[in-house]
């Protein structure tokens, strides 16, 4: 978790900590801000300049955690960074259905189309670490990037700015290509994949989490 803070900006970090404690009075976040900057200067792995990461894709960061950050630490650094949480471990996966049924929700309440084509779809996956930097090295496609940055962005506006059907088929439309572009390149690679699936929340409102105020 604090090397998730370090990287964030003055502004972010203010942002963030307004947010997660709004009882906050302005002196009391700037002390909270000082604090966290005499931590990363006392960190010897911390980047110190601000914004260490760039704006943009080329500015992502991606974290993996074994299964010791509970449910309440993966929802408050996902809404920290402004992040999606995945999780190959059925129990973290769970918990967060639970979390939505809990509060009435429905697991798949938007993008439904789009949901149903990403869990009948089977994906081929690298898992050896190898065969994974080779794929990296030789610089091969990666068409799912672009496709989930747009249903990403769309269910943080939908519940105020309302539906767009044209917009949901498009996205549809956009992961059947992407996924097909990039099942007939692995396949004809020397590379052995392991086969998986995907399943999805897209709930509406977002993920709460009982001892969170605010949602992913």
């Amino acid at each position: 978790m604090n090397e998730t803070l370090h990287l964030l900006s003055e502004e972010k970090l203010r942002a963030v900590i307004k947010d997660t404690s709004p009882e906050f009075a302005n002196d009391e976040v700037e002390e909270v801000i000082r604090a966290i900057k005499r931590m990363r200067e006392e960190d010897p792995l911390a980047a110190l300049q601000e914004e260490a990461l760039p704006k943009g894709e080329v500015g992502g960061q991606f974290l993996t955690f074994k299964l010791a950050p509970n449910f309440e630490m993966s929802m408050y650094l996902a809404q920290a960074t402004g992040a999606a949480i995945i999780t190959d471990h059925p129990i973290r996966w769970k918990e967060f259905l639970y979390a939505i049924i809990a509060r009435g929700g429905q697991a798949i309440h938007h993008l439904i189309d789009l949901a149903d084509t990403i869990q009948k779809s089977r994906l081929s996956i690298l898992q050896d670490p190898i065969e994974i930097r080779k794929w990296w090295l030789d610089e091969q496609p990666t068409p799912h990037s672009g496709v989930f940055e747009g249903p990403f962005r769309y269910l943080g506006k939908v519940d105020n700015k309302g539906i767009k059907q044209n917009f949901e088929q498009q996205l549809n439309a956009r992961f059947g290509k992407a996924h097909h572009e990039y099942e007939t390149v692995i396949r004809k690679t020397s590379l052995s994949p392991g086969e998986t699936s995907i399943q999805c929340a897209f709930p509406n409102g977002g993920i709460y989490g009982s001892k969170l105020r605010d949602c992913c």
